[in-house]
């Protein structure tokens, strides 16, 4: 099983229009995990907010392929620092029902990681997870990350 983390945007311009009906479900079908009451109801409007989303979050907003199926979305947001450089940031990832309980998100999890802490040199990774998501804490524990709050 080959697992990537492929960019859908550069310099501005969408690289990957062919994954965007992926993304407009996953953000439909876990909309309560990724976002708050600030998106639009109407459809299209709905969908263009989130690939204006998807060009704020540049270069940090990857989709999950497996074998060249899109299997989810990974992204970092929530940048915080001294003014100097980063130091922290927080994690986000969602993966098709399809895709779940088959070790994947721990090998996301682990290339995350190594890129924030080796490649970006941040101090701090936080991820915000369902309480009721055993499964999600579980993983969350095993990469090492601690409950806080």
């Amino acid at each position: 099983m080959n697992i990537e983390l492929s960019t859908i945007t550069r310099d501005g311009q969408l690289i990957r229009p062919d994954v965007i009906p992926y993304i407009l479900k996953w953000y439909k079908d876990y909309q309560n995990l990724l976002f708050d009451d600030f998106y639009p109801t109407d459809p299209q409007e709905y969908a263009k907010a989130i690939i204006e989303d998807l060009f704020e979050l540049e270069p940090f907003f990857w989709v999950v392929e497996i074998d060249g199926e899109p299997a989810g979305l990974v992204y970092l947001n929530e940048w915080y620092g001294d003014g100097k450089r980063r130091h922290g940031c927080q994690f986000h990832g969602i993966l098709d029902k399809k895709f779940q309980k088959l070790g994947i998100g721990t090998a996301v999890g682990k290339l995350i990681l190594s890129f924030v802490f080796e490649d970006l040199k941040l101090f701090r990774l936080e991820g915000r997870l369902d309480p009721n998501n055993k499964a999600m804490i579980h993983l969350g524990k095993n990469l090492g990350f601690k409950v806080e709050g």
